[in-house]
């Protein structure tokens, strides 16, 4: 069991890493916020073997608490975590989270490299120390409108207010905060003295299409065009986006179609997924009557018994299928085969509908022919 200690135990990152393992038997971990008084910091050294410091400023309101906050702290700490290693003869590992700032002539980045210096100063075989150089972190929970581009855009599009992009064409490097947990994770698992860590996983990406990837995400409700978000940033992305929804647009009106039939209702389409629907067909009625020259699709059944019927456009062959909500059965649509589907049961028959291509009414590919002689 791996006991650490976490400062800045309520920012970003700490909120993500203490939520992930806090059912996890294999950590016990004490918090210490900015708000706490720092002479608890030697009690909780004599219980843990790690140290994970989170704790910084980023924003400070006066620029002495650059100072006080990313260099005096950790001088504090350091301190404190040596004196415990000499009293205890025990190794203690320290896992910083600096900035990718630290080399840039700012007075954040000089803080933060002042911390790093700290801390080497203080590294030996029992005071263990890796440093992460961290790009711009995102994901659920980070304070918008702070340091976070994305946490900013996520949050002001999903509430229709304005975002600034001061440097369109400008390449930013991202690091999603679940992909940082692992690292984080990794480091506790090795006991090592390698002063700095690599991140595993990088993104990159011009602030423009950052802008416009998450404005796709709130266009997509609309459209209900929806981006390859199954992999990648864009995966990521779009999962941050939605934890930053205000309550009430967590769910959506769909467009419905409807006549005698039944209805008919797109729910989202992608150039590289196709389209998802759904249909209905009350009793007695069918749906279809038309063949595709490239297009194909698949049917479930979800609710009632449905018969579908194909007709072979060379050949007059004629071939039925009988499907129920039992029988988590797909039908596909075959190129040059005419077909349609009759509702055969006694309720409303609910059919999840997918196509390999978004219909265009211009080019549907979809000719009339009748099925059934």
């Amino acid at each position: 069991m791996k006991k650490i200690l976490v400062t800045g135990s309520k920012g970003f990152i700490a909120k993500n890493l203490l939520v992930r393992f806090q059912n996890d038997p294999n950590y016990i971990f004490y918090k210490f916020s900015r708000d706490m008084d720092i002479s608890l910091i030697p009690e909780y050294l004599t219980k843990v073997d790690y140290v994970i410091h989170l704790a910084g400023e980023n924003r400070p309101k006066k620029i002495d608490e650059l100072k006080k906050n990313n260099e005096e702290f950790t001088q504090v700490l350091c301190q404190k975590i040596k004196e415990e290693i000499e009293n205890s003869k025990r190794t203690i590992k320290l896992i910083f989270t600096s900035s990718i700032h630290a080399v840039s002539d700012t007075e954040y980045g000089k803080s933060k490299l002042e911390a790093e210096k700290i801390i080497k100063s203080y590294s030996s075989n029992k005071f263990l120390t890796n440093i992460f150089r961290l790009p711009g972190i995102f994901g659920k929970w980070s304070k918008p409108n702070y340091n976070s581009v994305v946490a900013t855009f996520c949050h002001n599009i999903a509430r229709n207010l304005p975002i600034t992009v001061d440097n369109p064409k400008n390449i930013i490097k991202l690091v999603y905060i679940d992909d940082l947990l692992k690292d984080l994770i990794l480091s506790l698992k090795m006991d090592d003295n390698e002063i700095y860590k690599n991140i595993d996983s990088e993104y990159s990406i011009s602030v423009e299409d950052l802008a416009s990837s998450i404005n796709s995400f709130k266009l997509s409700r609309q459209n209900l065009n929806i981006e390859t978000v199954g992999s990648g940033l864009l995966k990521l992305l779009y999962s941050t986006y939605l934890s930053y929804l205000p309550t009430d647009e967590f769910s959506y009106q769909l467009k419905e179609n409807n006549d005698v039939r039944g209805k008919f209702v797109e729910v989202f389409k992608g150039q590289t997924i196709g389209q998802v629907s759904y249909l209905t067909i009350n009793t007695n009625q069918e749906r279809g009557g038309h063949y595709h020259h490239t297009k194909t699709e698949k049917f479930l059944v979800v609710q009632g018994k449905a018969l579908f019927r194909f007709r072979d456009l060379l050949t007059d062959k004629f071939v039925e299928i009988s499907v129920s909500e039992e029988d988590s059965k797909i039908v596909d649509t075959i190129p040059g085969w005419a077909h349609d589907i009759k509702n055969i049961g006694s309720e409303k028959l609910v059919i999840i509908v997918w196509a390999n291509e978004i219909y265009d009414p211009k080019n549907p590919d979809t000719i009339q022919h009748r099925v059934s002689l």
